[in-house]
């Protein structure tokens, strides 16, 4: 996701969520109840729905985040890809933005796949890990990754430990 608004200018978040419900409205994209049901669905379950008549533009990083992860909701889709959703969020952003999608994956049964350089907070709030690591692929829980030493080889180098047992990255 980009910090930017992606050349949406002056919709409200209402209408950037909706834009997720264009599979189903057709050529027109007239809205029906089922739509806009979904959208408002999509934007409560990130807690966005008090910013739905603002502009998007207006919004800081975090809340346009949360519009973007709204509109994918609305599409109704099984699987959400994000790529990198916590760039240029501050900490308690990321760490309210990766438990948000914790929740969704949890409670609404989704297959949330995030793309991210964040692995402290991957290894508190991840399910599974896909982990690429000397051209190999490596999958697994926190703990089976910890426990085979993957983790641990991927991330210590010079200054820089794996805390197995507090699933910590200590820097020395």
């Amino acid at each position: 996701m980009l910090t930017g608004n992606g050349g949406i200018h002056s919709l409200t978040v209402r209408e950037v969520v909706a834009m997720g419900r264009v599979p189903y409205t057709g050529l027109i994209g007239h809205e029906r109840r089922r739509d806009k049901e979904a959208v408002e669905v999509a934007m409560q379950a990130v807690g966005i729905g008090h910013l739905s008549e603002r502009r998007i533009e207006t919004l800081s990083d975090g809340e346009r985040q949360k519009a973007m992860i709204a509109k994918a909701l609305a599409q109704e889709t099984p699987v959400i890809m994000l790529d990198e959703p916590t760039a240029f969020l501050d900490f308690g952003s990321r760490v309210q933005l990766f438990r948000l999608l914790q929740g969704l994956a949890h409670e609404n049964g989704k297959s949330i796949l995030v793309s991210t350089h964040d692995l402290e907070l991957v290894l508190h709030l991840a399910d599974r890990l896909w982990l690429i690591h000397d051209k190999k692929m490596h999958t697994g829980t926190v703990e089976a990754l910890s426990d085979n030493g993957v983790l641990s080889s991927f991330i210590e180098a010079e200054g820089i430990s794996y805390n197995i047992n507090d699933k910590r990255i200590e820097i020395r």
